[in-house]
């Protein structure tokens, strides 16, 4: 019989140790709530007694669910460490701990301000329009994916490094290490799209021009917008003020917009996509942006259902 979630918790703390490798023989065990980007879940923690930051952990919900499908407790204890080593949250280097050390390892990204407030408390962060931007160090990237931790309040405060700082030198380094991708996806997306992310009725909107701005490595590609200059040199390849659609937290579609109708058609099509296909950590916003050449600023689109007005504040 399935043991109840309290239960299975309770018995991977007091097992998980005698699977860990011996560097971790002295390390301290035990069961947090953890909130990242997107969400907060409780997580099976490993943290090394020389281990200053950071440290390594697993969702329990994941591992439960694990549990429920293969219904083998001693095989779902004895992988999580490897589930660990697997996804990219190995010991964190001693290398972490001085500034200088991390500073061409900086990285943004954006995240929605409104779901994620209780953990910005506890992180520096800069407001870009509705969004967040939030400060993160790349610890190492391979074929499946990137391995990083957050810098939170506790850390900038250890490296003395003012806000300020942090922020103009992670948008030179994010630059250099995931550099902007822009171009024309149409034939691409229409084939993903076509039936699936555009509804029936606004078939309009799958009709214009459609770019994707990311970066290179297509993860945490939304923060390519704040890149110094990227807005900018968007509106002169398009020759217009542009219409900017949080797909997700990867990416953006930048569309050209004529009228007031093409905006309610993007800002019925940001809403469908969130609601039913945009994973919850990876939703960004329903709100659009856009983009105006002339006066060179951004501008956020709010749609009043009960006014029938789009209401754009800078």
């Amino acid at each position: 019989m399935s043991m109840t979630y309290e239960a299975f918790e309770q018995t991977v703390l007091e097992n998980i140790r005698q699977y860990l490798p011996e560097e971790y023989a002295s390390a301290e065990v035990s069961i947090i709530s953890t909130m990242k980007l997107g969400k907060t879940y409780r997580a099976i923690s490993v943290m090394p007694e020389d281990q200053e930051i950071g440290g390594i952990s697993v969702s329990l919900p994941d591992l439960y669910e694990r549990y429920q499908m293969e219904g083998d407790l001693e095989k779902v204890i004895s992988g999580v460490f490897n589930d660990l080593l697997k996804n990219g949250v190995r010991r964190i280097h001693p290398f972490l701990s001085a500034y200088e050390n991390v500073r061409d390892r900086l990285f943004i990204r954006l995240s929605n301000e409104e779901r994620n407030r209780e953990l910005l408390k506890e992180v520096p962060h800069t407001m870009f329009q509705d969004l967040a931007i939030t400060y993160h160090i790349l610890i190492s990237r391979d074929s499946d994916g990137i391995s990083s931790t957050m810098i939170t309040n506790a850390l900038l405060e250890r490296y003395g490094v003012a806000k300020k700082q942090l922020h103009e030198d992670a948008l030179r380094s994010s630059a250099e290490l995931f550099p902007p991708l822009y171009e024309n996806s149409m034939e691409f997306i229409a084939a993903y799209m076509r039936g699936r992310i555009f509804p029936k009725e606004d078939r309009r909107a799958s009709n214009k021009e459609l770019n994707v701005l990311t970066n290179e490595a297509a993860i945490n590609g939304a923060a390519v917008i704040v890149y110094p200059g990227v807005a900018e040199e968007i509106a002169e390849q398009l020759g217009s003020s542009y219409c900017i659609i949080p797909s997700s937290i990867h990416e953006l579609f930048i569309m050209t917009y004529l009228s007031f109708e093409d905006l309610l058609d993007f800002h019925n099509l940001v809403r469908h996509v969130n609601q039913h296909y945009v994973e919850e950590e990876e939703f960004l916003s329903d709100n659009l942006y856009v983009y105006h050449r002339e006066s060179g600023k951004l501008y956020t689109v709010h749609f009043d259902d009960n006014e029938g007005c789009i209401i754009c504040r800078a």
